[in-house]
């Protein structure tokens, strides 16, 4: 392949009922073709280094990595190592030093903590949000974070949010929005929104060095409320949706991919499922130049 990116295969892991299992098309940094970002059709790709098996994935305990003990009574989304393959592409391919970790849409603050450690961060420049309070309880009785029990939104003041039990077998897809098809039933709550220009400025944020944000359908929502803050974000790693999978309308990956370009970005990972994505953008000023 002449100047070209080079497409690598690799074996997701579903999580939830929306993420199913399937092989898709992984891209690494500059010239990605947006066409293809736009399929909505499952694809298995023969290639020499696809690797599968049929043998189901079995999900991480505490009886394996005592860090995760302290989620023991709990159903964490994931169990933080997902990041890693993020954690990899900012030491070996950026500039971007890590001083500081933002997740919105914390769960339990698995990604956060994870990430923390491989960057050696300190707590006290970890800041999570999760607008689920019974789940924001149990942050702030694990970790040493700076949690907020906010719905981070375009706007500031209250907002309806629709959780599910704390017991839920995926908590995670408690959102602003509603599913269109979601078997666990959810509880309308009332929770504070906030804008992140505003957060930024009244804590004295200067920059945000990594970003996780998976909000179930409001990713772009978040982004615009960062203003003209966005910029100083130097890399996300964002969710996106493919199709509307919400009884309300929500803005899809084109709307997210649009705000990041425009405010300086560069996608360098793209990873599809069935109806969504994840997607890992980092400012061009911290791009090392490759060969």
């Amino acid at each position: 392949m002449t100047n070209r990116t080079k497409i690598f295969f690799i074996k997701l892991i579903p999580i939830g009922k929306i993420k199913h299992r399937l092989l898709s098309r992984v891209y690494k940094h500059q010239e990605i073709d947006s066409s293809l970002l736009n399929e909505n059709k499952e694809e298995i790709i023969q290639t020499p280094i696809q690797q599968d098996t049929q043998e189901p994935i079995q999900p991480a305990v505490a009886t394996i990595d005592p860090r995760l003990q302290k989620y023991q009574g709990y159903i964490p989304a994931s169990n933080g190592c997902e990041m890693q393959q993020f954690i990899d592409w900012v030491k070996n391919w950026s500039t971007l030093e890590v001083k500081n970790i933002f997740e919105i849409g914390a769960n339990f603050a698995q990604d956060a903590e994870y990430l923390a450690l491989q960057f050696n961060v300190m707590p006290e420049n970890v800041y999570v949000f999760e607008a689920h309070p019974d789940i924001c309880d149990v942050i702030t009785r694990i970790h040493k974070f700076n949690a907020y029990n906010y719905a981070v939104y375009n706007k500031n003041g209250n907002v309806t949010f629709n959780v599910l039990p704390i017991t839920a077998t995926n908590t995670g897809l408690s959102s602003i929005l509603n599913l269109t098809k979601n078997e666990q039933a959810t509880k309308p709550i009332t929770v504070k929104s906030i804008r992140m220009d505003d957060f930024m400025n009244q804590h004295r944020i200067d920059n945000i060095d990594f970003l996780k944000l998976d909000v179930e359908g409001c990713n772009w929502d978040v982004l615009d409320g960062f203003g003209n803050r966005l910029k100083d974000v130097n890399a996300v790693h964002v969710e996106a949706e493919h199709e509307n999978n919400y009884k309300e309308r929500n803005h899809l990956f084109d709307d997210i991919r649009n705000i990041l370009i425009a405010n300086g970005f560069e996608m360098v990972f793209f990873q599809r499922y069935v109806s969504q994505s994840d997607s890992f953008w980092i400012q061009k000023r911290f791009l090392k130049k490759r060969n």
